[in-house]
């Protein structure tokens, strides 16, 4: 586990995934992605709500459970190598009554 309390792991193919161990995850009914171009510098501490990341190649993801258009924004402004691709929104389906 690193300062940061998040976990870094390789996967074969290249890509590095940092994530929160499963008592720091807090699942719920929607998952929010930003897509970077680039690869962030510096270890991120994006608060309560960041799931994980995910790094391929020269792109990254970041995944949060709420919006996080303020400190996504911040860290695209911060670093001169990144920039923010697309941002979606994955919803858990709703049960049939």
């Amino acid at each position: 586990m690193k300062a940061d309390g998040t976990e870094q792991r390789s996967v074969h193919g290249g890509v590095e995934e940092n994530r929160r161990p499963a008592s720091f995850q807090k699942p719920g009914d929607t998952l929010h992605i930003y897509y970077l171009e680039g690869v962030p510098q510096t270890p991120l501490h994006p608060g309560p709500d960041f799931i994980g990341n995910r790094q391929e190649n020269d792109s990254a993801f970041l995944f949060f459970g709420k919006p996080a258009p303020t400190l996504v924004d911040q860290l695209v402004r911060s670093q001169g190598n990144l920039f923010l691709i697309w941002h979606t929104i994955l919803c858990k389906p709703k049960k049939p009554r």
